[in-house]
């Protein structure tokens, strides 16, 4: 009986370790999933697009995927979900978009987690440095920004997210290491 006992414990103790990395797992995979999927619908719009000769619809949405983050220089490609809920965070990049657009004047914020799985949503956000490019692909259109400013700040400096005249810019968020502050990359539209 005590042996049961005894190996009932290390069961659930091991299933107890192991439940992080499994839910870690499913979230990955379901990042996956929207990435390819946004990327398949797009694919298909695109075509859809060359042959019909009505324009294509300004926002993507395939549940609230709004579009891909890509950092070339961490090889990150994310989604782009429209809400920055606890569910939307775990599986991509959210938007704190304040009626701006991309590639038009305004400051659009994305925050995402800094996740304990290296390379995964903005774990490697610090890596990234002044001149980087950062991709940003909707349905209609893919717009490029190049980094010019990294800081850190307190949770409660919300100025970052201010406009900035009439440049278009992207506002990086994700915690820091110790989770007490936060890592801000910006990055500016050089087209505008």
């Amino acid at each position: 009986m005590v042996r049961l006992v005894a190996v009932g414990l290390i069961v659930i103790g091991l299933m107890v370790m192991a439940w992080p990395d499994l839910q870690q797992a499913e979230h990955m995979q379901e990042e996956q999933g929207l990435v390819e999927s946004f990327q398949a619908m797009n694919d298909h719009l695109k075509v859809e697009a060359q042959t019909a000769s009505t324009p294509m619809n300004q926002t993507f949405r395939d549940e609230d995927v709004y579009g891909l983050i890509h950092i070339e220089e961490l090889g990150l490609t994310l989604p782009l979900l429209d809400d920055i809920s606890t569910q939307s965070l775990d599986i991509g990049a959210g938007l704190i978009r304040q009626g701006n657009r991309f590639g038009e004047p305004g400051n659009i914020g994305i925050a995402a987690h800094r996740s304990r799985t290296e390379g995964r949503l903005f774990s490697r956000l610090d890596q990234v440095e002044r001149g980087d490019e950062i991709t940003i692909e909707t349905r209609d259109k893919m717009v490029e920004y190049e980094v010019f400013q990294i800081t850190v700040v307190t949770p409660e400096d919300i100025d970052i997210l201010q406009d900035k005249g009439d440049q278009s810019i992207i506002t990086l968020i994700t915690c820091t290491t110790d989770g007490e502050k936060r890592l801000i990359v910006q990055a500016k539209n050089t087209r505008l």
